[in-house]
C-alpha cells in the first residue's frame, strides 16, 4: 500500500506558495489536490502560508484532512470549496477541516465543504454584516447577523466571512440589545453555523424577563456551531442564559469561545452555554463572570420541550418559591447522561457567583462525560459547590 500524500502551501519547503496560488487563481479556477503533493503520508491539505484571492473559485480536495494555520482572504467575487476525507465514502468518514486562523470570504454563497466522495455538497451563505435592529422580522436581511433570527433561516448553512462589531447592539430595541437567533416564539435553531475563526465583539443582550438568551437562544436537532469567538460584551436574561447559547437540546459546539459577562435572573446561566440537554462541547471556553439569583423552572419543564420540539409550545409559568439556581463558568446544567464535555483548553470563568446552590467552575450541575477539562476562577455558593462543578 501507498499512503497518500500531503500538500503544503507554505513560504518555503511546501508544494506552492501562497503568492503563487494567488496569481493563479486571479486568471481561472484552481483545484489543489492533496495527493499531487510532494511528501508526507497523511493525506491532508496545509494551508501555512497567507492565501489572498479576488477571483475565482478554490477548491481544496484533501484524501484526509484540510488544516488552514493561515489566513485566506476571498474577496470580490472569490468562492471556497473545501473537500475532504475523499479517500472514502461520508459513511464513517472521520475526516474534518481545521480551522487556526481566519477565513474571510465575501457576502452571499461563496463557501461549500463535502465529505467523502459521495458526500452531498453543502452550499453556505457567507455572513459578512451585524444587520440592524428589527432584522429578525425581515424576510430581505437575509445576508445579516441578526436577520439569521428570521423564521426561515433558522435552519440553514452559515459561515462569517470577517470579523463582525458587535457594540451598537447595545442601544438596539430600547437597550434590550441583539434579539437571540432562534427562540420559543421564532423557533429552534437547527442549521449549521460556523466562524470560519472570526469574531464577534461587543455582543450585547439585556434581556432579564427573557428566557433563552444568547447570540443563539435555542437550538435543536443536531444543531452545529463552531470556530467563532465572542469579545467583550454581556449578556443577560432570565433562565437558559449563556454567551454563545442559551439552551441546546441536542447539538455541538466546538472551537469556540466568549470572554464577556452572563448573568441570569432565576435559573441555569453558563458563560458559554446555560444548559445543554443533549450534545458535545469541545475545544471551548469561556473566561467572563458568571452570576446567577434564585427561583427557576420546574425539573420537568425542559423535559416537556424536548419532547414535544414546536413553537407552540409555552414555558410553564415560573415557581413562586425560591429554588435552587446552577450556575456554571462553561455551563449552567449538562442535563442528560449522554452529554460530553472534553479538551476545554482555558482558563475557566474569572469568578462565578450564585445566592443559591449548585455552582461549579465549569459546569453548575451535570450528568454526563467531563474529560481533560479544568477550572481556574473563583467559585461562591451556598450549597452544592464546588471548584468544578457538581
Amino acid at each position: 500500500m501507498i499512503d497518500p500524500t500531503d500538500f503544503t502551501i507554505a513560504s518555503s519547503g511546501g508544494d506552492m506558495t501562497g503568492t503563487a496560488l494567488g496569481t493563479s487563481l486571479a486568471s481561472s479556477n484552481v483545484t489543489i489536490y492533496s495527493t499531487s503533493g510532494a511528501s508526507g503520508s497523511d493525506g491532508d491539505i496545509n494551508v501555512n502560508e497567507a492565501v489572498s484571492w479576488s477571483a475565482n473559485t478554490l477548491t481544496l480536495n484533501a484524501q484526509a484532512d484540510i488544516n488552514v494555520n493561515a489566513a485566506m482572504t476571498g474577496s470580490g467575487t472569490a468562492k471556497l470549496a473545501f473537500q475532504y476525507g475523499q479517500s472514502a465514502v461520508s459513511s464513517g468518514n472521520a475526516s474534518t477541516y481545521n480551522i487556526s486562523a481566519a477565513v474571510s470570504l465575501p457576502s452571499g454563497s461563496n463557501f461549500s465543504t463535502q465529505l467523502g466522495t459521495d458526500g452531498t455538497v453543502t452550499s453556505y451563505t457567507v455572513i459578512t454584516s451585524l444587520g440592524s435592529a428589527g432584522d429578525e422580522s425581515l424576510a430581505s436581511a437575509t445576508n445579516s447577523l441578526q436577520g439569521l433570527a428570521y423564521s426561515t433561516r433558522l435552519s440553514g448553512n452559515y459561515v462569517l466571512g470577517a470579523d463582525i462589531a458587535a457594540s451598537g447592539t447595545s442601544t438596539w430595541n430600547s437597550n434590550s440589545g441583539f434579539s437571540p437567533i432562534g427562540d420559543i416564539a421564532a423557533g429552534y435553531f437547527t442549521g449549521t453555523f460556523d466562524g470560519l475563526g472570526h469574531t464577534i465583539a461587543g455582543l450585547t443582550i439585556s434581556r432579564s424577563a427573557t428566557d433563552y438568551v444568547g447570540l443563539f437562544g435555542l437550538t435543536y436537532s443536531a444543531a452545529t456551531i463552531r470556530n467563532v469567538g465572542l469579545v467583550g460584551g454581556s449578556v443577560s436574561g432570565a433562565s437558559y442564559v449563556g454567551h454563545l447559547v442559551g439552551a441546546i437540546g441536542s447539538g455541538t459546539v466546538s472551537g469556540s469561545y466568549a470572554t464577556g459577562s452572563v448573568s441570569g435572573t432565576t435559573q441555569y446561566t453558563g458563560g458559554l452555554v446555560g444548559v445543554m440537554a443533549s450534545g458535545t462541547i469541545s475545544n471551548s471556553y469561556a473566561t467572563g463572570a458568571v452570576s446567577g439569583c434564585i427561583q427557576r423552572y420546574g425539573w420537568t419543564d425542559w423535559h416537556t420541550l424536548l419532547a414535544a420540539p414546536s413553537a407552540a409550545v409555552t414555558p410553564p409559568a415560573r415557581s413562586t418559591a425560591p429554588a435552587s439556581v446552577t450556575v456554571g463558568g462553561l455551563v449552567g446544567q449538562s442535563q442528560f447522561a449522554g452529554t460530553t464535555i472534553s479538551w476545554q483548553l482555558c482558563q475557566l470563568a474569572r469568578s462565578v457567583a450564585t445566592s443559591n446552590s449548585s455552582a461549579g467552575g465549569l459546569v453548575g450541575l451535570g450528568q454526563g462525560t467531563i474529560t481533560s477539562s479544568y477550572a481556574t476562577g473563583t467559585v461562591i455558593g451556598s450549597g452544592l459547590v464546588g471548584g468544578l462543578g457538581r
